[in-house]
């Protein structure tokens, strides 16, 4: 993806979003969950399967001399073994788009994991932070 198509991309989100994402870490493990929830109409979990589909085909068609980077470092990931992806949507339910990345391995097993997210959003939104509005480490918005 070109560097102009991926900023028209992050500025449609950004709008749509009103400046509220809602940051959802998929692994392997929420998969037949994610899967089911879907599949008894849950819009949020679709758009969340949908995106984690995306991120899998750029990871698997991505040329070997540019592959998918690590949101939150710059290891290359060829192989969608150990990845947890990062999906952020506009907090919203009328959402039609998101962002899809990946966290390598190793990012994804870090301890600081959620601020290295953030750090990573900070590059394209400096004026990011993190609110959080529901309980539990797993959910940023």
């Amino acid at each position: 993806m070109s560097a102009t198509i991926w900023a028209d991309a992050i500025g449609e989100v950004h709008r749509e979003a009103a400046g509220v994402l809602t940051v959802h870490y998929v692994s392997g493990e929420d998969g037949p969950r994610l899967l089911m929830e879907s599949m008894l109409g849950d819009k949020r979990a679709t758009q969340v399967m949908t995106a984690v589909v995306d991120c899998l085909r750029a990871i698997r068609t991505a040329p070997r001399r540019k592959p998918t980077l690590c949101l939150c470092c710059p290891r290359a990931i060829r192989d969608p073994a150990g990845v947890v992806f990062c999906i952020a949507i506009p907090d919203r339910p009328d959402a039609r788009q998101g962002i899809g990345t990946a966290i390598c391995s190793r990012c994804a097993t870090a301890p600081d994991r959620s601020e290295r997210t953030l750090a990573a959003f900070r590059r394209v939104w400096p004026d990011a932070r993190e609110i959080q509005i529901a309980a539990g480490p797993e959910r940023v918005q």
